[in-house]
């Protein structure tokens, strides 16, 4: 297991290193930036570092003043008040990623309680976490580009898109609303019907805005059919619901390895150093789930480049939608019974301590 010393310095040896050095020292600072790969996937997709840090440091100071029974602290703890007044709606947001975050990077916390020269290399690392999450999303968005001609079509085996789409394409103008198989897939739910019964129509009114697809509406591919929610019930919206088969392929090929993507249910073997394991994923967790819808729904979109807003669609919006759905629906047992389901899906084994120290001493990790 490795060790940290008081530094913040973890020695182990390493391997195939760009370097070629036989042996090195991987920092905690280091670690932080292995870190910043989960944060997008599994806890903030949206995540500002800074924000995120300056607000929980401000609360945390907030709190400390709350337990003072010293009386000179009352006009003290009324400035915090006045000060987070304004993002008191919002602290839930904050507090649950930092939370996260902290422990998957523990050292960030004790450079934010430090000198100022501590505190300038934690703004420094942040600004690292931050660039590398970014990469992150653009990798998983640029891979998925290439595999949606499997994954969108119900029965890749058997048949592909019509009309088909060519990956030597640059351009993805003739997908989203502008591919008749696509716009079903992304056609809101509640119009899925009448779009079986006349795409023609529904297409143009797609094209033309007259069906607005945004943020407070959900796709039909996130529910279950072939075509996705043709079973859409509106009477039972919840049946169905982040089941669709195009939503489990794409967080397949995001968690578990592009290779699985198309496998059956229940017959999972994830790689020894798929993303999952090698950052000691347990479970299923409706942060996971909501990375992936926000990656399947621009995997299929027109754009050739990501942007936060398309259109009247702000992904932010979704992402976060997506999450109380979940977290904060009003049938809990539902709740608890889909997340079931998804962990019934495939099974994970995260990677023990050895495991993972061989991939940092690899440079895998």
């Amino acid at each position: 297991m490795d060790k940290i010393d008081p530094t913040g310095k973890v020695t182990v040896k390493r391997n195939n290193m760009v370097n070629n050095q036989q042996k090195g020292i991987i920092t905690a600072r280091e670690q932080c930036l292995h870190f910043a790969r989960w944060i997008p996937r599994a806890i903030d997709m949206f995540c500002n570092l800074n924000d995120t840090f300056h607000i929980a440091m401000l609360m945390e100071e907030e709190e400390a003043y709350k337990v003072s029974s010293r009386s000179e602290d009352e006009d003290v703890k009324a400035q915090w008040d006045q000060v987070l007044s304004h993002v008191y709606d919002s602290r839930s947001l904050f507090l649950l990623p930092d939370h996260h975050i902290l422990l998957g990077a523990p050292y960030l916390h004790t450079l934010a309680h430090g000198n100022l020269k501590q505190q300038a290399e934690l703004h420094a690392i942040l600004a690292e976490m931050q660039a590398i999450m970014g990469q992150v999303h653009s990798d998983d968005t640029s891979h998925l580009k290439n595999c949606i001609v499997q994954y969108a079509a119900p029965d890749p085996s058997d048949k592909g898109l019509e009309p088909p789409i060519y990956l030597d394409n640059k351009s993805h103008t003739l997908l989203g609303v502008n591919h008749p198989q696509l716009v079903a897939m992304l056609c809101p739910i509640k119009h899925a019907k009448a779009y079986h019964k006349d795409p023609t129509k529904v297409q143009a009114e797609l094209q033309n805005g007259v069906i607005k697809i945004h943020s407070a509406v959900w796709p039909a591919f996130i529910y279950e059919g072939s075509p996705p929610g043709k079973d859409f019930d509106p009477d039972n919206v919840q049946e169905g619901f982040l089941k669709g088969y195009y939503l489990k392929r794409v967080f397949r090929h995001i968690f578990t390895s592009p290779s699985s993507a198309l496998t059956a249910d229940g017959e999972m073997n994830p790689v020894r150093g798929c993303n999952a394991k090698l950052h000691g994923m347990e479970k299923v967790e409706p942060e996971h789930i909501a990375y992936v819808f926000i990656q399947s729904q621009f995997g299929i979109t027109s754009r050739d480049k990501w942007q936060e807003t398309d259109g009247y669609y702000k992904y932010s919006e979704a992402y976060t939608r997506l999450i109380k759905a979940i977290r904060e629906a009003p049938d809990q047992t539902w709740a608890e019974s889909l997340l079931q389901w998804w962990n019934r899906l495939d099974t994970i084994s995260p990677l023990t301590l050895t495991q993972r120290a061989d991939f940092v001493k690899s440079g895998i990790w």
